[in-house]
């Protein structure tokens, strides 16, 4: 029971989080608008992008988890809306993680101090990176953590670590590769330790599966062909040719820009490393360093957003983390506080380092967001966001900031996306009107575009926080939503 409660209250705060990055802070069309789209129109037949974007998803990546959220969007989380539904994808993912870690960790400690480990490490500065650009993939390392916790758990059929597993590598195609080579560094580890090295043979051979799988992915995805999108894999992190683009210059501007701004991930990495070093614990040292090719991989990555382990590139780090509360149950010696408890002050430290600027590339760090400004403003903005649908017809030509388009994805006025090659002063000319939500990262650039292009007559809807500006007067309009002059 009391595992089940810590998930509980994890769920409550990622949920808040989450809602309000859609409903407050203002959600980005690229890339959290867009999983909103997938989470509910999603088959094994058909991943269409959301209108916004076009083209399918397959080609970019091969996430059949999508399909599950769509069968569920359709079912069980129906009545609410889109963006809410994938809050709660994802907020399920941080409880499950809690759970996971709680219930491994209470077979050697105390309760509470499972629980604020497990929190540490499930809030960590590492974690709150993605949360902030709500992304899919954190369910990899979440999933493998729910996968370890369930193996070592005694009367525990080993088939539900085997789901767990397969529902990481359902995220996305490459998760494979990220199992693989945690279980082949763990599995060597175990095979020199007397009692595991069945094991260890066993940790091997899941390696070499989870590998094939998402290399026969990679390869037929490979296979298809669709205009003007290509695979991550080329367009992210190798460039054509591949990495072409490396100079000296730039490793050592990234260098540069990741011991300042990534301190919140190098510096609780780092002494992670050498407090396993040390304490010689090879076990642990073999999970955590099992992350350091996907940082290596990110460093010469083409994409400065990769590069610079931005945002969500920081998700496989997060097993880093997580590892070191769930390795002393798969130890044959006896068990020591030590480490996890220096991993989650490591989780810790991460979550306070994102204080320095510009750490997490974000206009607002999620930790500001706690106090459930959320609730009172989700009605009124999806309502005001169900009418400018229904009504899109009598508008004219009309833009949407990337807050309502993350909203309205279930509509075709997803297609009046202020893009960013639309989001200009040129790119306005085209619009009769354009439509913002208050207080979020983008009203006030959008705001000085739109009255440079000619928009200047702004005015408000009722019980929401959205506003509208046109080039004229529009009557019509006020009258049909009964607008009220924009503060």
């Amino acid at each position: 029971m009391p595992t089940l409660v810590l998930a509980a209250i994890a769920f409550v705060i990622a949920l808040n989080m989450y809602l309000g990055h859609f409903y407050v802070q203002g959600g980005y069309y690229l890339d959290s608008g867009w999983f909103v789209w997938l989470s509910s129109n999603s088959t094994p037949n058909s991943m269409p992008n959301a209108p916004g974007i076009g083209g399918n998803f397959y080609p970019i990546h091969v996430s059949p988890i999508f399909w599950v959220f769509t069968i569920a969007s359709k079912t069980i989380f129906a009545p609410f809306p889109e963006a809410a539904r994938f809050a709660i994808y994802q907020s399920l993912f941080h409880a499950a993680w809690v759970a996971a870690l709680v219930s491994a960790a209470r077979r050697y400690t105390s309760t509470w101090l499972a629980g604020l480990m497990s929190f540490a490490v499930a809030f960590s500065g590492l974690s709150l990176a993605v949360v902030a650009f709500p992304h899919h993939e954190i369910a990899i390392p979440i999933m493998l953590a729910c996968a370890l916790s369930l193996w070592s758990r005694p009367n525990t059929s080993p088939i539900f670590g085997f789901l767990a597993l397969a529902v990481g590598l359902a995220v996305r195609e490459d998760a494979g590769l990220h199992y693989g080579g945690f279980f082949v560094l763990v599995g060597l580890v175990l095979l020199r330790i007397e009692g595991r090295r069945r094991l260890g043979s066993q940790a091997i051979a899941l390696a070499g599966v989870a590998s094939f799988y998402s290399v026969a992915v990679l390869v037929w995805q490979s296979t298809i062909k669709t205009p003007n999108t290509g695979s991550s894999l080329s367009r992210v992190f190798l460039g054509s040719p591949p990495y072409e683009h490396l100079s000296v210059e730039l490793m050592v501007e990234r260098l540069q820009e990741i011991s300042t701004t990534k301190a919140f991930i190098t510096i609780p990495l780092a002494m992670l490393l050498v407090w396993l070093t040390v304490k010689k614990d090879w076990l642990t040292l073999a999970g955590v360093a099992s992350v350091m090719p996907w940082f290596a991989f990110c460093f010469l990555a083409i994409s400065d957003l990769a590069g610079l382990l931005d945002t969500y590139y920081v998700f496989p780090l997060l097993t880093a983390l997580s590892w070191p509360i769930l390795s002393p149950n798969w130890s044959m010696g006896s068990t020591s506080l030590a480490t996890p408890v220096v991993a989650a002050l490591c989780g810790v430290l991460s979550l306070g380092l994102t204080a320095v600027p510009e750490s997490l590339q974000i206009k607002v760090n999620p930790v500001r967001n706690l106090d459930f400004d959320w609730v009172e403003r989700v009605d009124g903005t999806q309502d005001t966001v169900d009418l400018i649908s229904h009504d899109a017809a009598q508008i004219g030509p009309f833009y949407v900031d990337d807050a309502l388009a993350s909203l309205m994805t279930a509509s075709e006025t997803g297609t009046y996306w202020a893009a960013p090659g639309v989001a200009t002063v040129d790119g306005m000319d085209d619009a009769e009107c354009l439509f913002l939500m208050q207080d979020t990262w983008q009203e006030y650039s959008l705001w000085l575009v739109a009255n440079e292009s000619g928009i200047v007559n702004w005015q408000h809807f009722p019980d929401s926080r959205v506003q509208v500006g046109c080039r004229t007067e529009r009557a019509d309009l006020t009258e049909l939503w009964g607008l009220v002059p924009a503060q």
